[in-house]
């Protein structure tokens, strides 16, 4: 294939595509080159325009979803917190929604189907908590204590209580290693 030379080289070497639209160029009638530069302009144009629109939908659809969240986990602070007021003593521990607990990695997995558990890993919890707005070091460290599971069995009815300790020893291990995490990201 025949490339047209250029004397104002610029070190950069076309890509086969241009040196093939150079070459088709030279080929046709100079009005006809013009225009279908001017059309090839045109669709690239277009094609990076419908890429910034693609792009800005992609960027919507991802602040809406952590909006979405943010407001799940206030709809599941708000709950278990009405619940203690309510009632005092818990009966049920207040579980992330099944919609919420996402993770898949195959370590995971296990753990979330254990009869009795959490329902849910630490990457669930981390993705819940971020979604608050408030995620520091600090501020999990000041979490992790209404989990502990003597504070956390004081809430409970005694009837239900070994089964909502266990859940919330669980949680509270999530929040220990969260919180190590963090560490380890901050040094």
């Amino acid at each position: 294939m025949w490339v047209k030379s250029d004397l104002g080289f610029s070190g950069r070497l076309p890509s086969p595509i241009e040196a093939f639209y150079t070459a088709f160029e030279d080929l046709m009638p100079p009005e006809a080159a013009e225009e279908w530069r001017i059309r090839r302009e045109e669709e690239r144009e277009a094609r990076e325009a419908e890429e910034e629109a693609e792009a800005r939908r992609e960027r919507e659809k991802e602040a809406q979803a952590a909006e979405e969240l943010a407001l799940q986990y206030v709809f599941w602070r708000s709950a278990w917190e009405a619940d203690i007021e309510q009632k005092k003593t818990l009966t049920t521990f207040p579980h992330l929604a099944v919609s919420l607990c996402i993770c898949n990695n195959v370590e995971c997995r296990g753990r979330k189907a254990e009869e009795g558990g959490l329902g849910a890993c630490q990457h669930d919890v981390e993705r819940i908590l971020r979604a608050s707005g408030n995620y520091s070091m600090e501020w999990l460290r000041k979490e992790r204590l209404q989990w502990h599971p003597d504070r956390f069995g004081r809430r409970c009815h005694p009837d239900f209580k070994e089964a909502l300790q266990k859940k919330a020893t669980e949680l509270y291990s999530i929040f220990e290693t969260l919180i190590e995490k963090e560490r380890g990201d901050a040094a």
